[in-house]
Formats: structure tokens, sequence, C-alpha cells
């Protein structure tokens, strides 16, 4: 919409004698938008990319559960890989968990 405002605002200025500075407002005013509405557009596509990653991640999660045959009751590496990305310990009462879709566990 905001593409076609500017094209407009450059046709009139081309048809007609109009001021120069007060098109050059205009025209500011409207590039102005555009770039907002642009980088507003950047960042939902952004935030699209990363809520379809951290959707793989859980249907990957999720596919890793549906092939246990039972409940645990042992450690199993296969899960464990699958659900923890990394584990920080700070002191020996200080470890933390971070999973693959960003939770944070201080232990």
């Amino acid at each position: 919409m905001v593409t076609e405002l500017i094209r407009q605002c450059v046709d009139e200025n081309a048809r007609s004698i109009i001021d120069q500075a007060e098109y050059q407002q205009r025209y500011n005013g409207l590039v102005a938008r555009y770039e907002k509405a642009k980088d507003k557009l950047e960042k939902i596509e952004e935030l699209l990319q990363a809520r379809r990653a951290k959707r793989e991640q859980l249907d990957a999660f999720l596919a890793t559960l549906l092939q246990q045959d039972s409940v645990l009751t042992e450690f199993d590496e296969t899960l464990w890989f699958a659900v923890i990305d990394k584990v920080t310990v700070y002191a020996t009462d200080d470890i933390q968990f971070t999973f693959r879709d960003g939770t944070v566990i201080k232990a």
C-alpha cells in the first residue's frame, strides 16, 4: 500500500507543478512509513522462522518419546540427547540444564 502511495506521489510530481519542498516532505514521509513497515515485516519473518525451528525441535522430541515402548525406569541416552541442549556446571551445587526448547532449569 505504501509503495503505491509513493508511486502516486512521484507520478503527481511528474505530471503537475507542485512545490518541491512540499513534495520532498511528503515523499520522505512515505519512504519513512515504508521503511517502518519493512522493518516490522522482517521482525515478523524472523519470529516465524524461530517458531518453525522450535516446532521442528518439538516434533523431533515428540517422535523420540513416541518411540518409547514403556515408562522410563532407567537412564535413556537417546531421550537425554533429544531433550537436553546443554548442561552448565558452575559449582557442585549450581547446575543449569538448558532444554532444546530454550527452557532453563537450575538444580
